[in-house]
């Protein structure tokens, strides 16, 4: 974001321009810049000098900038600096400290959860060589849940991604999750090499143990509940796609997660996956996890792709075997007796077309065979002791 910036001619090699006023949405009211010049050959910038500084005999510029509310509370303190040299290329840093409360308060983020307490902070390292790379680290630790007053883990996320001169571009992504000891991480690597056509992919995210109700939680802080605002008049058609939105792409993509629990109640095991990419469609070769001793899920669906008005055709298939949907509901709500209890089987299949990938899901539609053994629906069960009159006669009558 371009600042503008006015100082003086004066020959202190420190200065302060004035705050700059930001948009209601969010309700941000000032921006606050200082730029420490001690190294540069000027004591006075403008706009179009800060750019001339980041010419080949730049040696180093900083910068401190502060955002706070339209009522003067904190939310943001940031502070970089990039060098340049012909050696190494254009290298830069950047630090900085996030209220997450103050965030959540924003506009920008109604619907969120909110919290009463914590902080974000981290770092972006750059460099632009003949090598370029970049590295981020995020730290949200401190959250604590307006609703439920309960402390929600501590997130620590990384990336980082590198680009060869010959094109070949790695990331590596990985997050973990802590809450009293109990971890959560899952780590995404990505290897693209440039291909005829674009680049062919080879990637993977993996995962030791994933609690699910810590991954949730730490994920409500940041994204928006459902609206209940009333659903905008339907817009015009889409135009059909000419090409797939992966034509540029071939390769694979796995999943590899060891294990998934919601508490000591419910747990899914080996969760694979693989997604192959090709000109012609997407492919689900196999989705499988295991549920307990029994239960076993397995899924495949492909999506192809052929000229026309509806050019992208969904099929699919899954089932499920074994399922104790009993641990389930109790997991998710350990105080209540669980609604259904007993072992089901599923197995179905999903269809669709249509002009784009978006529409193309929404007119998908399918079918499913269910059985169950052992159940028990406890769905029109009273949750009070006190009997109505209506009752009693029927029971009368009865």
């Amino acid at each position: 974001m371009a600042v503008p910036i006015a100082t003086s001619a004066a020959a202190s090699p420190t200065f302060q321009p004035r705050p700059v006023p930001v948009g209601p949405t969010p309700a941000l009211s000032s921006l606050a810049v200082l730029m420490n010049t001690s190294r540069l050959p000027h004591t006075a910038a403008d706009q179009k000098n800060v750019a001339e500084y980041l010419r080949p005999q730049l040696k180093k510029v900083g910068i401190n900038v502060t955002v706070r509310t339209a009522g003067g509370t904190l939310l943001l303190t940031a502070k970089g600096e990039a060098a340049q040299s012909a050696a190494s290329g254009l290298q830069g840093a950047l630090t900085f400290g996030l209220e997450v409360p103050v965030l959540a308060a924003q506009p920008l983020f109604a619907g969120t959860q909110a919290v009463s307490a914590g902080r974000a902070s981290g770092e972006v390292r750059v460099a632009l060589g003949p090598v370029r790379q970049v590295e981020a680290r995020l730290t949200v630790n401190g959250l604590v849940s307006t609703l439920t007053n309960e402390t929600l883990p501590v997130a620590n996320l990384s990336f980082r991604a590198v680009a060869q001169p010959d094109g070949r571009l790695s990331v590596q992504a990985p997050l973990l999750l802590d809450r009293a000891g109990q971890r959560s991480d899952l780590n995404f690597a990505l290897e693209a090499t440039p291909a005829a056509r674009g680049y062919a992919l080879d990637g993977k995210l993996t995962g030791g143990h994933v609690e699910l109700a810590d991954a949730l939680a730490v994920l409500g802080v940041f994204s928006a509940a459902p609206s209940d605002a009333p659903t905008p008049a339907a817009a015009a058609p889409q135009r059909a796609d000419t090409v797939p939105f992966w034509s540029r792409l071939t390769g694979r993509l796995a999943l590899d997660v060891q294990s998934v629990t919601r508490g000591a109640d419910w747990a899914m095991t080996d969760l694979t996956g693989l997604l192959e990419l090709e000109p012609a469609g997407l492919t689900l070769p196999r989705l499988a996890a295991t549920f307990g001793e029994k239960g076993r899920f397995a899924a495949k669906a492909r999506v192809g792709f052929t000229a026309g008005a509806q050019p992208y055709d969904l099929t699919g298939e899954f089932s499920l075997t074994e399922f104790d949907v009993g641990r389930l509901f109790k997991a998710f709500d350990p105080a209540r007796p669980p609604t259904i209890e007993g072992l089901f089987a599923v197995d179905g299949h999903i269809s669709g077309n249509g002009g784009t990938l978006g529409a193309t899901l929404e007119r998908s539609h399918g079918s499913f065979a269910l059985t169950s053994r052992a159940g028990v629906f406890r769905g029109l069960q009273r949750t009070t002791n006190k009997v109505s009159l209506a009752t009693k006669a029927v029971d009368l009558v009865g």
